[in-house]
């Protein structure tokens, strides 16, 4: 919300990184230290490091410039690290295998090096609004369907039952249980990103 804001109204953050986002008590905040016109030079004292887009060697920021620098601090913030990329190779940096979705999808999106491919703000609006879309239309299926779903996905039961034991087991899939929890600690960091 916040680089769209600034976006809209001509204006550029310059300096998106994890070290200018502060947690004050329940509110992510953005620092509004680098806001400025879009086009306005780089400041001289303004170290390239990776967060800092390509084409910023050149001097002039745009929102490209800003979607390149929410791109990094995502992936870093989701992973602990930054993606892989040599500033002199031509190549788009290279993700991390444990980004989940939808963020991996927005990070690829945010980190190309041609400015006119990166995502918008309202690319990436769309993209998180998506999902919760996808998991409440499954919520709002009748029981009857949701049942019918859920035979079509799980195997058929064995036929014979050797012991009480067997009956009351209740298989869990942890392989969904751990994506779905990834998935929600991811979405709380992309929303606080957005919130900023």
């Amino acid at each position: 919300d916040a680089l769209s804001y600034l976006h809209t109204h001509g204006m550029v953050h310059g300096k998106i990184k994890p070290a200018n986002i502060r947690a004050v008590g329940d509110e992510l905040k953005l620092s509004g230290e680098g806001v400025r016109s879009i086009g306005d030079p780089k400041e001289p004292t303004e170290s390239d490091d990776a967060y800092n887009s390509p084409e910023s060697a050149s001097g002039a920021l745009s929102p490209n410039s800003d979607i390149w620098s929410l791109g990094m601090t995502l992936v870093e913030a989701l992973t602990n690290r930054l993606p892989a990329w040599d500033r002199t190779a031509d190549n788009d940096p290279r993700l991390p295998e444990n980004v989940p979705q939808p963020f991996a999808d927005i990070a690829k999106h945010c980190l190309s090096r041609d400015p006119d491919r990166r995502w918008s703000t309202t690319e990436i609006r769309t993209r998180l609004e998506r999902e919760p879309i996808e998991r409440k239309d499954a919520a709002k299926q009748k029981p009857s369907e949701v049942g019918k779903a859920q035979e079509l996905s799980t195997p058929a039961p064995r036929k014979s039952v050797s012991s009480p034991e067997e009956r009351e087991t209740v298989v869990e899939r942890p392989l969904a249980i751990g994506k779905r929890r990834g998935c929600l600690v991811g979405a709380a960091v992309v929303v606080a990103l957005a919130v900023i």
